[in-house]
């Protein structure tokens, strides 16, 4: 970070280190080089010579913050006149300079940072979000704060309809495990008709294993009202049965009419809602003969519950192959050999 004029002081305080330059536009700026022992005016050969404050070398004392990553900014800035000490110690950062009507005393002034929830009102008002975001978690600050200030960011992006950049902001706040309320900003997406918006903002929470039931079948019902097929299908293949409710999966994916992938969720081996799979096959494919084969794969138990459920639909169209399926869970084969 540059800083203009010639540098007569470094000093380091916590995060920040402070600076001291010449003020150039100061009557005195020549005096600068002068600089010994932290006096003015005093010539190497020992001798004095007055100086009245209007003349006396001026310097500019400015505070940078610079701790924290692609975080650089003046944090304060004030003219002095003739500093001859900056002394970190206390808890505070101490200038001695010269000063009153005669320009002879030494003027102690003391510089207190501001609490933390101040730094982040300061910032924030000055809508500088990111910065305060970025100290907010770094100084420590409370979830529920640094959650905030990701929300006011996020909704200042979003009333200048910069609706890409506020959903990036919005998702940092599940990146970093932050109590924002996902119904908060899907009902902003969602009243802006933004659908493929609420679809990424979901997906993201799958992504982090925080999506709810609901979440799921909202997810799922914008992928279907986007028709955007291959990217439904691209979620159902990728993304682990542990991050959605297989459950609400199957009924959203059959109410919109994809009933392949209906049953490809309840045939996974994670899922096995064979119930559903041999359902959605009989009723939307008439895969009769089929299910019969898949049924001689089951437990008799639950083989035997589905030829329950569905053995009159499938006696009457796959006879012989249900016949034999029966006599082979009866064990009657067994006996007949």
């Amino acid at each position: 970070m540059p800083l203009e004029g010639e540098k007569m002081m470094l000093s380091q305080y916590k995060s920040y280190f402070v600076s001291v330059s010449a003020d150039m536009q100061s009557p005195a700026g020549s005096l600068m080089g002068g600089l010994v022992g932290g006096l003015v005016g005093v010539p190497a050969s020992g001798g004095s010579m007055s100086i009245s404050p209007s003349t006396m070398a001026k310097q500019n004392v400015t505070v940078c913050l610079v701790a924290y990553p692609h975080i650089r900014f003046e944090a304060y800035s004030a003219q002095f006149t003739d500093v001859t000490h900056v002394v970190a110690a206390l808890g505070s950062v101490f200038v001695l300079s010269r000063g009153g009507a005669s320009g002879t005393n030494t003027v102690f002034f003391e510089l207190r940072e501001k609490g933390l929830q101040e730094q982040l009102d300061i910032l924030v008002k000055k809508r500088m979000f990111e910065w305060a975001a970025g100290i907010a978690v770094q100084g420590g600050a409370a979830q529920e704060v640094t959650a905030d200030i990701y929300r006011e960011h996020g909704d200042a992006l979003f009333a200048k309809r910069a609706y890409d950049q506020a959903l990036q902001v919005y998702m940092k706040t599940i990146d970093l495990g932050l109590p924002l309320e996902p119904s908060y900003v899907v009902e902003k997406y969602l009243e802006a008709q933004r659908i493929a918006h609420v679809a990424q903002y979901l997906k993201r929470l799958h992504e982090k294993n925080l999506a709810e039931r609901e979440h799921t079948a909202l997810l799922l019902k914008c992928y279907t009202k986007l028709k955007d097929f291959s990217t439904l299908e691209e979620f159902l293949e990728r993304t682990p049965v542990s991050q959605y409710d297989p459950a609400t999966a199957i009924e959203v994916l059959e109410t919109a009419g994809y009933y392949g992938l209906a049953a490809a969720v309840a045939q996974k081996p994670e899922v096995q809602r064979h119930g559903d799979y041999i359902r959605i096959s009989l009723e939307h494919f008439k895969s009769y003969a089929k299910i019969v084969q898949f049924l001689g794969t089951l437990p008799r138990a639950e083989a035997g519950q589905a030829l329950v459920d569905h053995g009159r639909v499938l006696m009457k169209h796959a006879p012989k192959e249900t016949v034999d399926l029966v006599r082979a869970i009866c064990g009657l084969d067994e006996v007949s050999e």
